[in-house]
């Protein structure tokens, strides 16, 4: 089980949340999103489109969510 830590959530979501971003334009956030995944040691993949997909292994794999540009 992966425990949760709410002040990472914290910090995380505040520096998400305070990247220039105008609706449309989101490469600046994906990339930020890109450095914490690399950080964490998740494989994922920067779609054609700009989304982001990351893998991370669970008890099932009917789960899946996509951040999107």
């Amino acid at each position: 089980m992966i425990s949760f830590d709410l002040e990472l959530f914290k910090k995380l979501s505040f520096e998400i949340f305070n990247v220039d971003s105008p609706t449309g334009y989101t490469s600046k956030v994906i990339k930020l999103i890109e450095s914490y995944i690399k950080e964490l040691g998740y494989n994922y993949q920067i779609k054609n489109n700009g989304a982001l997909e990351v893998s991370i292994k669970g008890n099932s794999s009917k789960l899946t969510a996509l951040l999107q540009q």
